[in-house]
C-alpha cells in the first residue's frame, strides 16, 4: 500500500501542514482501505495479521478458555477500534464504499452479531460470560470487552443517523441491553472506569435506564484518580528540580 499523500492541501488555511477537512478525509479512507484490504467479504470479521503472539493477546500459548475470551476480544476490538474511523466517514458518506464493502451495511451487521447474535461466532457475551469462561471470581478482573463497549457507543453516537437511528426498537433494545451489563459491571478502580460511565452516557441518552448511584461512584474514582495523578507529577518534578 502506497504511502499516504494527501490529495487536497491549503497552505493559507493550515500554514504549517497544509491539511484540511478534505484532507482528513482522504487520511481516514487511507487507513480505512487498509483494514478492509484484509477483509474478504460481508461475513468476514476484522482481524487484522500479526507479527507476533507472545506479547498482545490473544496469547497463542494461553490456557484454553483465557484464550477463547480473548479471542472474543479481538474480534470485538477490530470493530469498535476501527469504527472510530468508519464512523466519522460515514457521517460524512453514508454511502461509502472499500473493497467493494459497503462500510454502513458492514458495521451495522456485525455490531449486532457481535452485541445481540448468541449463535455466532463474534457474539461477545457479558461480563458475566466471561468470568465463568475464565472461570474467575474476582470482581475487579478487567476484561478488554469493557473498553470496547465504550469504543462502540461513541462510534454509534458519531454516526447516529448513519447505524444507530436506522435499527429497530429491538435490534437498539437489545443493543442497549448488553452494554448495561458491561455498564453496571464491576472494573479495576481507576481510568477504566470512565468506559462504564460513557456506556451509561450513551445508554441515557437514550432513554434507558442506568443506576445514577454507580455513575456518582465512578465519577468520584475518576476524579480521586486524576488528584492522585496529578500529586504524583508534582512531586516528581519537586524531586527533579
Amino acid at each position: 500500500m502506497a504511502v499516504f499523500t494527501p490529495k487536497h492541501t491549503d497552505y493559507d488555511l493550515s500554514p504549517y501542514t497544509g491539511l484540511t477537512r478534505e484532507s482528513w478525509i482522504e487520511a481516514g479512507q487511507y487507513l480505512l482501505s487498509g483494514i478492509f484490504g484484509n477483509i474478504s467479504d460481508m461475513d468476514a470479521p476484522i482481524i487484522m495479521p500479526r507479527t507476533e503472539t507472545e506479547i498482545t493477546y490473544p496469547h497463542l500459548k494461553a490456557p484454553d478458555n483465557v484464550r477463547k475470551a480473548e479471542l472474543k476480544a479481538e474480534i470485538f476490538e477490530g470493530l469498535t477500534r476501527s469504527l472510530f474511523i468508519a464512523s466519522v466517514l460515514l457521517a460524512d458518506d453514508p454511502d461509502l464504499v472499500l473493497n467493494g464493502i459497503s462500510i454502513r451495511d458492514y458495521y451495522s451487521l456485525h455490531i449486532l452479531r457481535s452485541c445481540t447474535d448468541k449463535s455466532s461466532d463474534e457474539y461477545v457475551g457479558s461480563y458475566e460470560d466471561m468470568q465463568k469462561l475464565t472461570a474467575s471470581d474476582d470482581p475487579f478482573r478487567p476484561y478488554q470487552q469493557t473498553v470496547e463497549t465504550c469504543a462502540l457507543v461513541i462510534g454509534l453516537y458519531m454516526c447516529k443517523d448513519v447505524i444507530w437511528e436506522r435499527y429497530s426498537d429491538r435490534e437498539r433494545d437489545e443493543i442497549a441491553a448488553f452494554l448495561s451489563g458491561f455498564a453496571h459491571a464491576n472494573t479495576v478502580p481507576q481510568n477504566w472506569r470512565l468506559f462504564n460511565m460513557l456506556d451509561m452516557a450513551f445508554l441515557d441518552m437514550y432513554g434507558y435506564e442506568t443506576d445514577r448511584n454507580i455513575m456518582a461512584a465512578n465519577t468520584t474514582t475518576q476524579m480521586v484518580s486524576m488528584a492522585e495523578n496529578d500529586l504524583r507529577m508534582e512531586f516528581k518534578g519537586f524531586f527533579t528540580a
